[in-house]
């Protein structure tokens, strides 16, 4: 991919978390958890499990005791 492949890529991307956010609190704040994760800014936690507990009808208090365990 040429360097304004990957330029155009990454600022559709950010039109489409900046759209997703507007959408609803919903997936406004699943968007901002990807983007947290992509920044690195969230390291220890990998994508899969990542996407696992965004899920509707996942409990965040296992999100958050698991982000304990690991982080520990």
């Amino acid at each position: 991919m040429t360097r304004r492949g990957r330029r155009l890529l990454a600022i559709g991307g950010l039109v489409a978390v900046a759209g997703a956010m507007m959408i609803s609190e919903h997936v406004r704040w699943r968007a901002q958890v990807v983007l947290l994760y992509l920044t690195g800014q969230i390291p220890y936690i990998g994508l899969k499990p990542l996407l696992v507990y965004m899920m509707p009808g996942f409990s965040t208090t296992s999100l958050v005791a698991r982000a304990r365990r690991d982080k520990a």
